[in-house]
């Protein structure tokens, strides 16, 4: 039992030694109570000057990595502003070659045209000569040249009066063509002069309103740039804007001269004569007001309606042009037709009717064909500004 009983007061010793640790272990003079604690103390390293430099090196790490993170960002945007000054470029001389490739096709769809029309008219101007030279060859032997210019106009009337016994509709039909050929070249050569002058009057404008101050000198250049007297060109220029018309435009005033007034007015004459004789005065007047009412009504319509036939419009355009030109051009052929068909009635005999009313007929095409070109810019026009609406 002794024993037991110091076995059990060592025990008992020993739990008071460790809770004893335990108490000294956390209370707040832990360190006083500890032998060596202060030299423990003192080795123990400078943790606020260590915490200063680490501050110190991260703060310069991160000036170094945004600096880094700046001059990234700005090569990037000098990159992208390279690219796109590349794209920009590129774009440019993309779109220079296509203006510059439209320009060359341009060029060379003129070329060709020019000489398609020069072809054109040397061949009818020469077949006419050949022929008539040809005709006269046995009239003209032993002539002079002084003797052949004077004869050659009663020689060409008499080949008209032989062709007008053999073939009437065909030498009226090809007369007829060659001058609703000319009225249109005439209309066309009209047209380009007035876009000449407009762009130049525009031309003129604009510098004005560039250079205010020498408005006076800028005045004085675009009066004589859009006079055409005071215009010049040289004989190349003057051919070259001769041949420049509208190809399909004049055949097809060639072929209604041709193929359409011709043989009508042939035929409107003659049934005309033989309902009212020239040999009763007072029908020249009866054939005078039907001539400026229905007829040139019916006329003006199927001129256009022929037009736009062979120009592939639709009948509902061809109609509405009809429409709208009908009464200006009634107003336009009563300033010119009742004086010429006083002669055409009066004076001139019905074999020759229609080469006296294609003589006069020359301004009267000029008119034709200015008035339907009018129209269809003005369609043309308002298509656009209903596009744009």
């Amino acid at each position: 039992s002794a024993s037991a009983s110091a076995s059990a007061s060592a025990s008992k010793a020993a739990s008071e030694d460790i809770n004893n640790v335990v108490t000294l272990l956390d209370s707040p003079d832990a360190c006083a109570l500890v032998e060596s604690c202060e030299v423990l103390t003192e080795e123990k390293p400078d943790t606020s000057s260590t915490t200063d430099e680490s501050i110190s090196t991260r703060t310069q790490t991160s000036s170094a990595v945004a600096a880094a993170a700046t001059t990234f960002r700005e090569g990037a945007m000098l990159e992208e502003v390279a690219l796109s000054s590349w794209d920009e470029s590129a774009e440019a001389l993309s779109s220079w070659d296509e203006t510059a490739t439209a320009t060359a096709q341009q060029a060379l769809y003129a070329t060709t045209d020019l000489f398609v029309n020069a072809f054109i008219v040397s061949c009818v101007a020469g077949t006419i000569v050949f022929a008539g030279a040809e005709f006269n060859s046995e009239l003209h032997r032993g002539w002079t040249p002084l003797e052949i210019l004077e004869h050659i106009p009663q020689n060409n009337w008499r080949i008209y009066e032989t062709m007008l016994d053999t073939n009437p509709v065909g030498i009226k039909s090809f007369i007829s063509g060659v001058v609703y050929g000319a009225g249109d070249w005439l209309a066309q050569a009209y047209e380009r002069a007035q876009d000449a002058s407009s762009a130049a009057s525009s031309s003129s404008t604009a510098n004005l309103d560039v250079d205010a101050s020498s408005s006076s000198a800028t005045a004085a250049t675009s009066t004589s740039t859009t006079n055409p007297i005071a215009a010049t060109s040289t004989p190349l220029e003057s051919l070259v804007s001769a041949l420049s018309f509208d190809r399909p435009r004049l055949l097809r005033s060639v072929a209604v001269g041709a193929l359409l007034q011709a043989p009508i007015y042939h035929y409107y004459y003659e049934i005309t004569e033989m309902m009212f004789p020239s040999e009763v005065q007072t029908n020249a007047i009866i054939k005078l007001v039907l001539d400026q009412t229905i007829t040139i009504a019916c006329w003006n319509a199927l001129y256009y309606a022929f037009l736009g036939f062979l120009d592939g419009d639709e009948p509902r355009d061809i109609w509405k042009k009809i429409t709208a030109t009908a009464w200006p051009l009634m107003k336009s052929g009563w300033r010119l037709w009742p004086a010429a068909h006083i002669i055409t009635y009066g004076v001139i005999p019905v074999q020759h009717r229609l080469l006296w009313v294609d003589m006069v007929e020359v301004l009267w095409v000029v008119i034709l064909s200015l008035t339907g070109a009018a129209y269809g810019d003005k369609e043309e026009k308002t298509e656009d500004d209903q596009q744009l609406t």
